[in-house]
């Protein structure tokens, strides 16, 4: 009986094997059947359900394959900056910009990058090339807004005024501004007008300003 178990058991494990291996022939030739086009739109498509590690995988496929397409090294940097990969997001985006020096948006997406790693004069740059180079761009409030927060960051508050200023023009009610502002002006002791942006934020339900009002705010309440 214990002859027959050790037969079928290894039977099994053999079969295991061999299913496995047609699996990974399978895969492999499969990938051959792929053009550069099929990689770098598979990425995309991971890029979007969230699955930024394998949208990297197949942009390596596609740079793999075709070493030059600057729009391959540009949504491969987006996806590593996704994936908290900041290092490797700058060099793709930079390499991206040597390829083809009018995909401005790199700009955007290298500064971001250098933001998260605290980078913030070289964010600064990046982010004044994107908002020169892309005025009319969808996220333009994101843009001033992150470089709002580098120049808050290294204590330039007049320039982070400025920007935290231009962000509440394009949407009067973004709070984070209205925060962001509010401390500046609060530190610089204009007490009312810190207060006044605190306000507002908490009318607009953001907790934190809710504690900034209740703790610092009660001459304008």
């Amino acid at each position: 009986m214990k002859k027959y178990f050790l037969t079928y058991l290894f039977f099994i494990c053999f079969m295991a094997v061999f299913a496995q291996t047609d699996k990974e022939e399978e895969q492999k030739k499969e990938e051959k059947t792929k053009t550069p086009q099929e990689y770098f739109d598979d990425g995309l498509a991971k890029f979007k359900t969230g699955n930024f590690i394998g949208s990297v995988d197949d942009f390596d496929k596609a740079i793999k394959a075709k070493n030059d397409w600057g729009d391959a090294y540009l949504k491969r940097a987006r996806s590593k900056r996704y994936a908290g990969n900041y290092e490797a997001s700058i060099e793709d985006y930079t390499i991206a910009l040597r390829i083809n020096p009018n995909a401005k948006n790199a700009y955007a997406g290298r500064g971001q990058a250098y933001l998260k790693l605290g980078r913030y004069e070289l964010a600064i740059k990046d982010y004044e090339l994107a908002i020169q180079y892309l005025p009319n761009a969808t996220y333009i409030k994101s843009l001033y807004f992150n470089r709002g927060l580098a120049y808050q960051k290294i204590k330039k508050d007049r320039e982070a005024l400025q920007d935290y200023t231009q962000v509440l023009q394009i949407e009067p009610d973004h709070t984070k501004a209205l925060i962001n502002r509010g401390i500046i002006k609060y530190q610089q002791k204009q007490i009312r007008p810190a207060c006044q942006d605190w306000i507002r934020a908490k009318k607009l339900g953001n907790q934190k300003a809710e504690k900034n009002v209740k703790k610092a705010c009660q001459c304008c309440i």
